[in-house]
């Protein structure tokens, strides 16, 4: 099979959100070499004033949606569903999961249905789907929802192959209210291959759905390293943290752990969110502790964070979320050398091991990342300087994006 004539679909989630991110330009570098041409989906717009760097030689096709469909009214939502040529697909998804016995369950479901309906009536995906049918054509969706929810109901595009990635908001029913995924066992009976970034991902959808016979691959994440955080010298411990500040994420209970701790310590922590105030609120308190000091740097560009590690002294990076899949965010920090600590949660125990870090229970609190932290800054610098090998090692055997991508795109044209 001479595989330069595939044309891949990548579907990937908003413009332009996510349409830069560093592992996707590579993904999309290295796809580029084994496909003829390659056309970029993106779900919806953000807004399509702010430009995104696009790479030669990939077409990027409109956004098929221009506002996301959590802006829409309830009325609209209903109506649009009730009322679509697609309502007993919508009614055997809702009776088969009882969503009608649960006002969240029913929420979710008119929700998705609602999207699904948005999309497939929608003049720019009707035109895709006209265009992208053939035999020669691959469907590749970065996320386990959105545009993927409505793929799998087009008859056009029937026999041609299909594959996704499934993270953490798509993959786990437990992170979504009332335990509910819609049409997440639709998905799986269509497409060829399910890919989900982790073992812990997999074995999980395996266990959710034992009869679907879909060929499933852990389809690793990865990152570019740009350099590694350099050694720094002197007694204090310098800690960075990056994640969103939301409730999830539980970036609290790094700003609580260091409140009374009598070690000198820098946190720098990237990213931005609803709880900002909150943590700001926390790190005043520390007035009385002077061996503390906190930069909150907000959120800045993607592609700028592989470059700070690489250019600043960090001792540690710490995860504290309460759910995952396999974190960017700790694959960018092994990249750098950094070394991890982190709770077990999703598929971050695939990753982080005393080999390169230290990891915790899901269920922590401030004591215990206060703990884990001074157990860290006692290591003798032997071992401090092993871990930070070791961590870079294991970015080499895991977390490569480049390596990764190589090893999904052979994997996908040995599918088809």
């Amino acid at each position: 099979m001479n595989v330069k004539k595939k044309t891949l679909i990548y579907i990937t989630h908003s413009y332009p959100y996510g349409m830069g991110l560093a592992w996707k330009t590579n993904e999309l570098e290295v796809f580029k070499q084994y496909f003829e041409s390659i056309i970029v989906v993106p779900y919806y717009t953000h807004d399509l004033n702010v430009s995104v760097p696009q790479i030669d030689g990939i077409h990027y096709w409109k956004p098929i949606l221009s506002k996301s469909v959590l802006d829409s009214s309830p009325f609209e939502k209903i109506f649009g569903v009730f009322f679509s040529k697609k309502i007993l697909i919508f009614l055997k998804e809702g009776w088969q999961n009882k969503v009608f016995l649960s006002l969240e369950k029913f929420k979710i479901w008119l929700l998705s249905s609602f999207k699904i309906e948005k999309i497939s009536s929608n003049p720019s995906f009707k035109k895709l789907l006209k265009q992208y049918h053939h035999s020669d054509c691959v469907y590749y969706s970065y996320w386990g929802r959105e545009l993927i929810e409505a793929l799998i109901f087009e008859k056009i595009i029937d026999k041609v192959p299909i594959f996704s990635r499934f993270h953490g908001y798509d993959l786990y029913p437990e992170r979504q209210k009332a335990n509910y995924l819609p049409y997440q066992r639709k998905i799986l009976e269509r497409i060829r291959g399910a890919f989900p970034c982790s073992d812990d991902g997999k074995n999980r959808l395996m266990s959710l759905f034992p009869a679907i016979s879909v060929d499933y691959f852990t389809a690793r994440l990865g990152t570019l390293s740009k350099g590694l955080s350099p050694v720094h010298q002197g007694n204090a411990l310098h800690i960075v943290s990056c994640s969103s500040l939301i409730p999830l994420k539980r970036v609290h209970l790094i700003a609580k752990a260091l409140r009374f701790t009598t070690l000198e310590i820098n946190w720098t922590h990237i990213g931005d969110g609803v709880e900002r105030n909150a943590i700001q609120i926390i790190i005043d308190n520390y007035a009385d502790n002077e061996l503390v000091k906190v930069k909150l740097l907000g959120k800045i560009p993607a592609d700028e964070i592989p470059k700070l590690y690489a250019n600043q002294s960090f001792d540690l990076f710490i995860n504290a979320s309460e759910y995952e899949g396999v974190p960017v965010s700790i694959m960018e920090a092994l990249a750098a050398g950094i070394p991890v600590l982190a709770p077990s949660v999703g598929g971050i125990a695939e990753l982080v091991d005393d080999k390169v870090g230290f990891l915790m229970e899901k269920d922590i609190d401030e004591t215990d990342v206060r703990q884990m932290i001074e157990k860290f800054y006692y290591l003798s610098i032997s071992k401090k300087l092993a871990l930070k090998k070791s961590a870079f090692e294991k970015y080499m055997s895991m977390s490569n994006a480049n390596t990764n991508a190589h090893i999904l795109v052979k994997y996908i044209l040995n599918v088809i």
